[in-house]
C-alpha cells in the first residue's frame, strides 16, 4: 500500500435528457461528445494529459435528476465509465435527493426502485452487503489502510416533507456506534453521504436542508478510537473544506461541488462545476495528529472543457488537517526570517513543512495577519505559497 490514497470526487451529475430546463446540466444525455462541451468527455480528455490516476471514485449523490429511471441509469454507467478510465479500484457511491422518485413520478408506491435495479449492482458490487445498505440505509468498506462508511441521508424521501432535507435517524447513529466500536483503528476514516451534515448557514441563511442528526453524528465520529474521520458530502454545489464542531480531532467536512449541473444564478457569482482530486498523506497522520492532505481542483465550463480552478470555489491546489491557532504561527514564520528577507517555496516547505496542510481559510487568515501585523508579505499561486517575505517600503 502507497503512504498516498488518491480519491477523485465528483458529485451532483444531474443528467438532463433535455425535457426538463429548470434542471438542466451540462451534462446532455444526447448532446454533444466534444471535450469543450460534455463534462465526461472533458475529463477523460484532461485525465489522459495530466497523467490523472485515483484509487478510489467518490460520488456523494444526485447521480440522476429528478428521480428520473432514464437520467439515473446514465449516471450510473457514466461513473463506472470514469472509474475505468482513472483505473480506480473502487467506486463510491451514495443516492441523493435527485435519486429517489420521491414524489412518485415513475413509481406509486417505492422511490428508490430505480437503483436497486441498476447494472452493475448500486452502490456496492455484492448481495449481501447492499442488502445490509438497503435495510439499514448504511454500510462499510474495510481496506488495510482505511475504510470508508456509506450512508443514504435521503433513505426517508417519499414520506411527507422529508424530501425537503437529509436525514440520520437515532437507531441508524446507535448502529454505527456500536459497529465502529468493534471495529480495528484505521489510518483513514471517510463517511460519504449527500447531504451536509450541519447547516452552511454562511452561504444560505435559511438552510433548511441540512441532516437532521447530523450533529450527532459528527459526535460519534469525534468520540471514537478508529482513527480520524473526514466527511465528504454534495448537494449544496458550494465546494469548501470545514471542520465541524467538536474537539481538536472532529471530522474535517469536504463539500464537494457539483460536477455539472447548471448553476443557480445566486451561486454562479461565487462557485463554478467542478471536480477534486484529494490525496490522503498517511505517513503525515501522526506527525501531524490527525486526517491530513492535499487536493487539486477543475473549473468546467462550456467552451472551455475543464481547466485548473480559478478564484471561485475551492482553489486549484489547496490543503487540510493542519489544526493551529493562526496568531502563534504567524508570529513564528515573523520570527524565523530574521536571518533572511524572504524563503522561496523549497525553503518554506523545510522551515514550515505544516504549511501546505493549512485549508484555504486557515491560509487566507495566515495571510492577513503576517500583511497587517509584520508587514510581511505571503505570495500564494493557484492555493500553494510561493515565497513570504518582507514588504518591500
Amino acid at each position: 500500500m502507497s503512504n498516498i490514497i488518491r480519491v477523485v470526487v465528483l458529485s451532483d451529475l444531474h443528467p438532463t435528457d433535455g425535457s426538463n430546463q429548470k434542471y438542466s446540466s451540462h451534462l446532455q444525455m444526447d448532446g454533444p461528445e466534444s471535450p469543450e462541451q460534455n463534462p465526461v468527455v472533458g475529463l477523460k480528455k484532461l485525465v489522459e494529459s495530466e497523467g490523472i490516476k485515483a484509487d478510489i471514485v467518490i460520488c456523494p449523490g444526485d447521480i440522476g435528476s429528478q428521480g428520473d429511471p432514464k437520467t439515473i441509469s446514465y449516471g450510473w454507467t457514466k461513473l463506472n465509465y470514469i472509474k475505468n478510465f482513472i483505473q480506480a479500484k473502487s467506486l463510491v457511491a451514495v443516492p441523493g435527493n435527485h435519486d429517489h422518485d420521491s414524489r412518485s413520478n415513475h413509481n406509486k408506491f417505492d422511490p428508490k426502485y430505480i437503483l436497486q435495479e441498476l447494472d452493475p449492482p448500486f452502490p456496492l458490487p455484492e448481495y449481501e452487503n447492499n442488502t445490509h445498505f438497503w435495510a439499514w440505509h448504511w454500510n462499510i468498506i474495510e481496506e488495510d489502510e482505511y475504510r470508508i462508511l456509506l450512508f443514504n441521508s435521503s433513505a426517508y424521501h417519499g414520506i411527507n416533507n422529508e424530501f425537503l432535507h437529509g436525514r440520520i435517524s437515532t437507531k441508524a447513529i446507535q448502529n454505527i456506534k456500536d459497529k465502529l466500536a468493534g471495529s480495528p483503528e484505521k489510518k483513514l476514516n471517510i463517511f460519504v453521504c449527500h447531504h451536509h451534515p450541519h447547516k452552511q448557514e454562511d452561504i444560505d441563511l435559511d438552510d433548511y436542508e441540512a441532516m437532521d442528526g447530523g450533529q450527532k453524528l459528527i459526535s460519534i465520529l469525534d468520540n471514537t478510537s478508529n482513527g480520524s474521520w473526514i466527511i465528504i458530502h454534495g448537494h449544496k454545489h458550494y465546494p469548501c473544506i470545514s471542520y465541524a464542531q467538536g474537539t481538536s480531532s472532529s471530522p474535517i467536512v469536504f463539500s464537494a461541488g457539483s460536477f455539472s449541473a447548471h448553476l443557480a444564478p445566486s451561486q454562479t457569482s461565487k462557485v463554478t462545476n467542478q471536480f477534486h482530486l484529494i490525496e490522503f498523506h498517511l505517513d503525515e497522520f501522526e506527525t501531524i495528529g490527525g486526517c491530513v492532505g492535499r487536493f487539486k481542483t477543475y473549473d468546467w465550463s462550456l467552451g472551455n472543457g475543464w481547466e485548473k480552478s480559478g478564484n471561485k470555489g475551492l482553489p486549484a491546489n489547496g490543503g487540510f488537517g493542519f489544526r493551529c491557532s493562526i496568531k502563534p504561527l504567524a508570529k513564528e514564520i515573523a520570527d524565523s526570517l530574521n536571518e533572511s528577507t524572504f524563503m522561496d517555496r523549497d525553503e518554506i516547505d523545510l522551515k514550515h513543512p505544516k504549511l501546505k496542510y493549512l485549508s484555504p481559510g486557515d491560509l487566507k487568515s495566515l495571510k492577513d495577519i503576517l500583511s497587517h501585523k509584520y508587514q510581511i508579505q505571503m505570495e500564494i499561486t493557484d492555493g500553494t505559497i510561493d515565497q513570504i517575505g518582507a514588504m518591500r517600503k
